[in-house]
């Protein structure tokens, strides 16, 4: 009975530190829980940067992780990229200022678009300015949505000739017609003159290389320098014949229109970058500006993987044939050794077989090496391409509509340059807010709304309470 009681304890006791033991289990459990809490709410900001940029290093350690080092290099790298792409911008809408402030303040320009016939200026009342320049709007987005589609379609089935044809047709416009007549308005202004060959020579050969840059090869500073020009005439264009709120409405229409085209799941523009990426295809220069080389030449077939097999077999076929003529040249060397160890009475026919065979020894021994350092070069060119097409890439469009909206804004406000330039700093900003947020997400994202919406805001409140405010100011002569 004793002996029983006494099982009995032990394994009651037992029971009870299993018990407790679990117990403690289970509030240990919830008080590494909530330590892990409070680890994460007391370094929220913390986590929070570590897991959006993926660039920080934790607080507290050498920084030796290697990990840190690459995050340091991506980082360098994406700051980089946006002072490469924040540059062009800028020297593209300093060139549309330029350009109104000094030549389109001096020549009078008469008429509209043919896709703007509503015309402001004949309105009896301010309700009749507002419809016109909605009605100017709508038909203006149509337009782009319409050719957006077509474009999107042409390039889901493989037109690529079309696209070509009309990208090309499309530049040369600009390079040879209107830079034409742009040109010929600065030399108005300022009285300068030149003969009409000596002028016409100079146009073609601006235009003619112009095409042959975007659309081809040649280097990168000239094929960007090309494409801000285009984007400024562009937008000069539009600053020059479009009606003044048809112009301020249809900056936030597009901005709206490029959020929908880019972000929704069926957007043309979405279907066409996703198409380019499931292909492995870059978008046509002619319509993206990029901070690294895009060089198009022969996009219909460029499947770089079956080159690469075939340079791959090419290699190994003239590998194992030089290692058959080796066993032949070796073979024949043994055969050759052989008679002339039973034969001494031709050793000089046998000197003569022995030299040509080492020569073509030598003569196989030098194709092998160039064919391998041919081999080496196009790797290390097929290198470089891949290198070259990282980086960010903008939309012309983006470069325009930016341009439009500082260039509508010094036509305006006749030169202020307090309008100006904050709208020059909107723009900017918001340019780097969407490329910070590009790198948090990682997908494509539309340039304009952020930008264009910033520009705005800055414009209004500086055209109209800003700049007021600090005439009164200069005129009073009060100092803050």
């Amino acid at each position: 009975m004793s002996t029983n009681s006494e099982t009995a304890s032990l394994l009651s006791g037992e029971a009870r530190e299993t018990e407790y033991g679990s117990d403690n289990d289970g509030t240990r459990e919830e008080e590494e829980e909530t330590e892990q809490k409070d680890d994460e709410q007391s370094c929220g900001m913390k986590y929070v940067f570590k897991k959006i940029l993926n660039v920080l290093p934790s607080f507290g350690d050498d920084g030796d992780d290697p990990t840190s080092e690459a995050n340091e290099e991506a980082l360098r790298f994406g700051a980089q990229q946006m002072i490469l792409l924040i540059f062009p911008v800028f020297i593209c809408m300093a060139l549309v200022v330029a350009i109104q402030l000094s030549v389109e303040k001096n020549v009078t320009s008469s008429g509209t678009l043919i896709y703007t016939p509503f015309d402001e200026d004949t309105a009896s009342n301010d309700g009749f300015v507002l419809l016109f320049a909605l009605a100017n709007v709508a038909i203006v987005i149509t337009l782009v949505v319409v050719m957006t589609i077509i474009l999107v379609c042409l390039y889901k089935y493989r037109c690529y000739k079309i696209i070509y044809g009309w990208l090309v047709v499309a530049s040369a416009l600009l390079l040879f017609v209107f830079s034409s007549f742009f040109f010929v308005e600065v030399l108005q202004v300022h009285y300068l003159f030149i003969d009409w060959p000596s002028f016409l020579v100079l146009i073609w050969n601006f235009g003619g290389m112009g095409v042959l840059v975007i659309h081809w090869k040649g280097p990168l500073r000239l094929q960007q320098a090309y494409l801000i020009f285009c984007s400024a005439l562009t937008a000069n264009i539009f600053v020059k014949y479009l009606p003044n709120w048809t112009a301020w409405i249809l900056l936030a229409a597009i901005s709206l229109y490029d959020l929908i085209a880019v972000l929704c799941p069926k957007g043309p523009l979405r279907v066409l970058v996703e198409t380019a990426r499931e292909r492995n295809e870059t978008i046509f220069p002619s319509l993206i500006y990029s901070t690294t080389m895009v060089w198009l030449v022969g996009m219909a077939d460029r499947p770089t993987n079956k080159k690469k097999d075939k340079k791959n077999t090419d290699d190994t076929s003239g590998s194992s044939d030089g290692s058959h003529e080796e066993e032949e040249e070796e073979e024949g060397g043994g055969e050759r050794e052989g008679r002339r160890d039973n034969d001494d009475g031709d050793d000089d026919t046998d000197g003569i077989e022995m030299r040509s065979i080492r020569a073509a020894a030598d003569t196989n021994r030098e194709r092998r090496r160039e064919r391998q350092q041919q081999q080496q070069q196009e790797e290390e060119e097929e290198e470089e391409e891949q290198e070259e097409r990282q980086g960010f890439k903008l939309g012309l469009g983006d470069f325009i509509f930016y341009s439009i909206l500082v260039g509508k804004a010094a036509h305006d406000s006749t030169g202020d340059w307090v309008v100006i330039s904050s709208c020059f700093v909107a723009i900017l900003i918001g340019l780097c807010m969407t490329i910070i947020i590009l790198g948090i997400v990682r997908r494509a994202l539309p340039a304009l709304p952020i930008s264009i919406f910033c520009g705005l805001i800055f414009y209004f409140s500086s055209q109209y309470v800003i700049a007021p405010f600090a005439q009164v100011l200069a005129t009073t002569q009060t100092f803050i």
